[in-house]
């Protein structure tokens, strides 16, 4: 089964690493859950905490199995409102530029991500 982080009070901050190597290694995607009461429309953003020159992405799979992306050339912003149903989703966040080995990111290291689900 998939590990996940509950987001609490509708944000988190994660971290996602490339010590493990790239591009599909342990800590390149962190994963998160958050369950909505009701069907309707959530805001998604992932911002950057503590650099610039970042791409985070997303992916979110819904209460339904439905996978919705959020992947954009938007420096240090990603960004989507996504019509949900009820239940608990699932959403994988990580930082592009970590994990293609982009300049600035291809040493081992680690980037933290702020989260927020409103």
């Amino acid at each position: 089964s998939l590990v996940s982080t509950p987001i609490v009070n509708g944000s988190a901050r994660v971290c996602a690493s490339n010590a493990a190597g790239t591009p599909n290694k342990l800590r390149n995607f962190v994963n998160l859950r958050f369950t909505t009461a009701a069907a309707g429309n959530v805001t998604v953003r992932v911002v950057p905490d503590g650099y610039t020159g970042g791409d985070p992405d997303f992916v979110l799979i819904d209460a339904n199995g439905v996978t919705q992306l959020g992947q954009s050339f938007t420096a240090d912003l990603e960004t989507r409102t996504l019509s949900l149903p009820a239940g608990t989703h699932a959403l994988i966040v990580d930082e592009f530029n970590l994990r293609d080995g982009a300049p600035g990111f291809t040493a081992i290291g680690e980037r933290c991500l702020n989260v927020t689900i409103n």
